[in-house]
């Protein structure tokens, strides 16, 4: 005798639309990615992380933790892409807020023509799985809560590695997880550039 099967509830065919409108976004953003090319400008590093460490502090107080921040060797201009550095900070700490026990750390510093970007947490770090995998697109432990599809890492290192850079993902010393990011920033010489208000500086002319 054949069973008879229920029907699907309302809550869950919207759930499932849910989830297919977002596979099918994440899609189309995978193939804008992939025909972005990144786009160095002059950029004041200081104005720039004074910016993105409000935006991830709201991010982290959202998740009941506290973020800590560290500059260390910051020149006042270097050619780096803004907006592709700005998505490299969002994800590494909206994957980080969604883990860490009570803190978040985001540290930017500068050495021989290379930005480090390091974000670390005290939450249960990485497996051994993830360490490897980690960065693969829609790789299913990457999945989070709340409809993430395993993005942020994969996107992440895509942007670094159009910056002629890389992404290193780890555990740190205490636990928890690290992920650093380089990217080239050569250093913009004095005079050669002016930044405003948002910390994108524009052109003015070099000096003698």
């Amino acid at each position: 005798r054949a069973r008879k099967c229920s029907s699907p509830s309302a809550a869950a065919i919207a759930r499932q639309a849910t989830r297919l409108t977002a596979f099918a976004e994440s899609m189309r953003g995978l193939d804008t990615l992939e025909a972005t090319a990144v786009e160095p400008a002059p950029l004041d590093l200081n104005a720039w992380l004074d910016e993105a460490a409000s935006d991830a502090r709201a991010v982290v107080q959202a998740a009941s933790a506290t973020l800590t921040v560290a500059r260390t060797n910051l020149p006042p201009l270097v050619a780096v892409d803004a907006r592709a550095l700005s998505r490299i900070v969002d994800n590494l700490v909206a994957n980080a807020a969604r883990y860490a026990r009570a803190t978040v750390h985001l540290a930017l510093s500068w050495k021989n023509d290379q930005l480090e970007l390091a974000v670390s947490d005290d939450g249960p770090g990485f497996d051994d799985a993830a360490l490897k995998r980690a960065a693969e697109p829609f790789w299913g432990a990457s999945k989070g809560a709340g409809g993430h599809l395993g993005l942020g890492l994969y996107i992440t290192r895509s942007l670094a590695e159009k910056h002629d850079g890389s992404l290193c993902i780890a555990n740190g010393p205490g636990g928890g997880a690290l992920v650093r990011v380089q990217v080239a920033a050569p250093r913009v010489p004095n005079g050669a550039a002016s930044a405003n208000s948002a910390g994108v500086a524009t052109t003015t002319g070099t000096t003698a």
